[in-house]
């Protein structure tokens, strides 16, 4: 089912090579070997395995998911305060004469620059990121699957 190579874990029944980015441990540090083990020692609970194995698979995204979601709030805060600059700029006016016209621009235009900026860098930086993590938790998906899939042939095999 999986192999282990210098470099990752190769799935030979996958045409092509795919090879996972992180380290090699040793089988017996294996994710899907302790859940294998885990299957042919009869837990009291059937069910704890499989959430071991999603909890090593899935948890550490989760502080990632959690920065993406910062990214948004980062995001809003410079809008905010964006803003803010934008009305302090108004209330520090003591007259509107045109001869003004133009350094008053300059000024408002600075707020409405930064709330424009950061909102839109917030929500690119969240979308890029949240395409990636996507896309990683669905491999995560796809490892748990085939790790199960050949849990299940062990049950089979040991009944």
């Amino acid at each position: 089912f999986f192999f282990q190579a210098e470099d990752g874990i190769r799935d030979i029944g996958v045409t092509g090579v795919q090879t996972c980015a992180l380290p090699i441990l040793p089988a017996e540090n294996c994710w899907s070997t302790a859940y294998w083990d885990a299957l042919r020692s009869n837990p009291r609970d059937s069910g704890a395995p499989m959430d071991l194995l999603t909890e090593k698979t899935h948890g550490c995204h989760s502080t990632a998911w959690w920065v993406n979601g910062l990214q948004l709030k980062l995001g809003l805060l410079g809008k905010v305060i964006g803003f803010s600059m934008l009305a302090m700029q108004i209330g520090h006016m003591q007259s509107f004469d045109q001869s003004q016209a133009q350094e008053m621009l300059r000024d408002l235009t600075t707020g409405l620059g930064v709330a424009l900026l950061t909102t839109m860098v917030g929500l690119v930086a969240n979308i890029l990121l949240g395409l990636q993590l996507t896309r990683l938790d669905r491999f995560a998906d796809d490892l748990v699957v085939r790790a199960q899939t050949h849990g299940l042939k062990i049950k089979v095999s040991d009944n």
